[in-house]
């Protein structure tokens, strides 16, 4: 049985299925399916994630974890309609991410130690955001410089610095904050001496 003979499939949980290399033979998912959580599966790659997967309307939560072969998002693209929450974590061979701002929906993103050179996405992140988690060495310097008030929703920031030496005061100069924040987590600036963010809240 294939599993575009469960037309009502919501749920679709993956985990330790080291020898997996694709979750459709068919390169499809039921229409249907509202979460995908995929979980240390380290055969898949690219090929694996159904290029459909974008179409999927009724979406509104993906996790990816611990994918050490997934190479590209970029062709599969992400549901837009109803995905509220991204996870992917440990995904050490992803090197890019497809366009995120037609995610009108999204309003959680983890992008965790991921691949070192992973770019900050073109276009930005949707701002739509009320929780946000970056510890992509690279990310964290974008997102830094895009900027963050332009989250005019943003409640929740956990960011990580590591191999960020140059980073002596957060938020580093010329840098605003969005004032919708309500938590702020940062760690693993070396250099950190000073913090200043009373004075880069963004009215």
């Amino acid at each position: 049985m294939e599993i575009m003979d469960c037309p009502r499939l919501q749920l679709l949980i993956v985990p330790y299925c080291s020898k997996l290399a694709s979750l459709s033979s068919s390169g499809e998912l039921p229409v249907g399916l509202k979460q995908l959580v995929i979980k240390e599966c380290l055969a898949l790659n690219i090929k694996s994630l159904p290029q459909g997967l974008n179409k999927l309307n009724h979406v509104d939560k993906i996790n990816i974890l611990q994918c050490q072969s997934l190479v590209s998002l970029t062709a599969s693209g992400l549901p837009a309609g109803k995905l509220e929450s991204l996870c992917i974590r440990d995904c050490q061979s992803l090197g890019d991410l497809p366009n995120m701002q037609n995610l009108f929906a999204l309003k959680e993103l983890s992008l965790s130690y991921c691949s070192h050179h992973m770019p900050f996405p073109k276009e930005g992140l949707p701002t739509t955001l009320t929780s946000l988690s970056i510890t992509v060495p690279k990310l964290c310097h974008a997102l830094l410089q895009w900027g963050l008030p332009k989250l005019t929703s943003l409640k929740d920031l956990f960011i990580k610095g590591e191999e960020c030496p140059h980073v002596v005061t957060f938020p580093p100069e010329g840098c605003m904050l969005p004032p919708t924040l309500t938590t702020i987590t940062i760690s693993g600036f070396e250099n950190l001496r000073s913090l200043s963010i009373l004075d880069t809240i963004h009215e």
